[in-house]
């Protein structure tokens, strides 16, 4: 009886526990490339690299001052409206690690920037770039139009 008592409480218990909400996504579940696609809004940018939503609200805001828009498509093409100037290229996403990769064609060259999605619902995304490289990473944040 003991026993049965301690595994129903267990149980209820465990229950309770994974039914909390977590606006993070720590990458043991895959992300879907449709909510990827659309307009996102810069919203602001962040030193190091952020989780989760719910990670930036006591962060210092590093530029919000900025009108820049990105807008991923379901044929694998984006375009980048900052303003001042416009880019456009083709994506990778790998919905299971998070990996955006963006190949920016010009007239004279291709850069290529890989960057990782840390978070992605349907309304906010989280980009980290700079992981990779020698400099500090820094976390865009984005906001589906």
């Amino acid at each position: 009886m003991k026993v049965e008592k301690f595994l129903i409480t267990f149980l209820i218990t465990f229950s309770i526990i994974s039914c909390g909400t977590n606006k993070t996504n720590d990458n043991r579940t895959p992300y879907s490339i449709e909510k990827l696609y659309g307009e996102w809004s810069y919203v602001n940018e962040y030193d190091g690299t952020l989780n989760g939503i719910d990670t930036i609200k006591n962060k210092p805001k590093r530029n919000p001052n900025s009108n820049t828009s990105v807008s991923f498509k379901n044929d694998g093409t984006f375009f980048c409206n900052s303003g001042d100037y416009f880019e456009n290229g083709k994506f990778h996403f790998d919905v299971e690690k998070g990996f955006l990769t963006e190949i920016y064609i010009s007239e004279h060259k291709e850069d290529t920037l890989i960057s990782r999605v840390t978070f992605l619902d349907d309304l906010h995304m989280l980009v980290v770039v700079g992981e990779k490289t020698k400099e500090e990473p820094m976390t865009f944040y984005y906001r589906k139009k």
